[in-house]
């Protein structure tokens, strides 16, 4: 059995001891001998939230919109360099939030420089307020599903393509493109590790399609 620990991204660190707090947590798990530290994603947190929050017995959102949220990608950069053996994830990034090839391409690096401790950790998002925040649409949000499934996929060839990388789907395409540098790989010729989070059929199938691992989620 492994154990992993969240290093508080949003759990209500200020400005000034956030980053730092963070990096703490992480080395204290590291020193500690915890396997894995975890970040979590939100972009924005609107201030009206009538979106059921899935994961307790209340269904509300358990933090107001003032609470900071510093960025999980950049936050698990500096973890990368702040440690030396603990996996480095996210619980979980909203991978409809944000174009795929970014995603890619701020991972990959992070993977670089932590050589090789990057963990993907998926889900589709529930909060509408945040997609209609984000400028996303409507069909973008109730379609949240199809886009992860092809936004991993999008993401996997960039990863494991050694030349230029196409792809072509429904909700984004791109064509001969070079998408550098690549994740380190892994002992058994892998790439990132990606575990696919939520509760139901769905994150179920994904997980079994899409992702090396699955990320419960409990009330």
């Amino acid at each position: 059995m492994r154990f992993g620990v969240g290093v508080g991204n949003m759990n209500g660190f200020n400005d000034e001891s956030g980053p730092n707090a963070c990096i703490d947590v992480a080395q204290a798990a590291e020193d500690l001998g915890f396997d894995s530290v975890w970040t979590n994603d939100h972009i924005v947190v609107p201030t009206q939230i009538e979106s059921r929050y899935p994961y307790n017995d209340l269904g509300e959102f358990p933090a107001p919109s003032t609470i900071q949220c510093f960025d999980p990608l950049v936050v698990m950069c500096a973890l990368a360099e702040a440690t030396q053996s603990v996996e480095i994830g996210c619980s979980v990034l909203v991978i409809p939030y944000r174009h795929p090839a970014v995603v890619a391409k701020m991972l990959a690096a992070a993977d670089q420089i932590s050589g090789g401790r990057i963990v993907l950790g998926a889900g589709v998002g529930w909060m509408r307020e945040e997609f209609e925040a984000l400028g996303l649409t409507e069909v973008h949000y109730r379609r949240r599903g199809a886009v992860t499934n092809e936004y991993l996929r999008a993401m996997r060839e960039m990863w494991t393509n050694p030349g230029p990388s196409s792809f072509h789907g429904q909700f984004v395409e791109f064509h001969n493109v070079g998408a550098y540098p690549k994740p380190v790989r892994r002992e058994d010729g892998g790439t990132i590790p990606i575990v696919i989070g939520g509760n139901g059929i769905n994150a179920w199938r994904r997980a079994s399609r899409y992702g090396d691992g699955y990320h419960a989620a409990f009330q």
